[in-house]
């Protein structure tokens, strides 16, 4: 019982929204869906399980929005949902959809260690 409530204690605290756009309306993306956001084109792109939306701002602005949730920075120019990682293999990241992932020497460390953290909060 008490891992049901953990479970559902981790689900509702990891649970925010970003407004973004597909570019024919505007969605509300709950953040746990969000596998990670890259800087494109003077936007934010974030690929999610059902796709790709574009939204406003900095990387640095939404990454102190989502300081306290399982993101972290893969380089000058994404981060990640540590959630959606399905596995670490040398310095590759693969995420539950099957992409692959390069992070920088500068933040490879940080990534595994979040990681393994919350990996091993999911099974204690």
């Amino acid at each position: 019982m008490k891992q049901l409530g953990d479970t559902l204690h981790e689900y509702y605290r990891n649970t925010r929204y970003l407004i973004a756009s597909d570019g024919s309306k505007e969605e509300k993306i709950p953040t746990d869906d969000i596998l990670y956001i890259e800087v494109f084109s003077h936007k934010l792109l974030l690929h999610t399980k059902s796709g790709d939306y574009f939204t406003k701002g900095t990387l640095s602005e939404i990454e102190a929005q989502l300081s306290d949730l399982l993101f972290a920075r893969l380089d000058k120019s994404s981060i990640v949902n540590i959630t959606n990682i399905d596995y670490i293999r040398k310095n590759e990241i693969i995420l539950i959809n099957g992409d692959t992932l390069f992070p920088s020497r500068n933040h490879i460390k940080n990534i595994k260690q979040c990681f393994m953290d919350h990996s091993r909060s999911r099974w204690s």
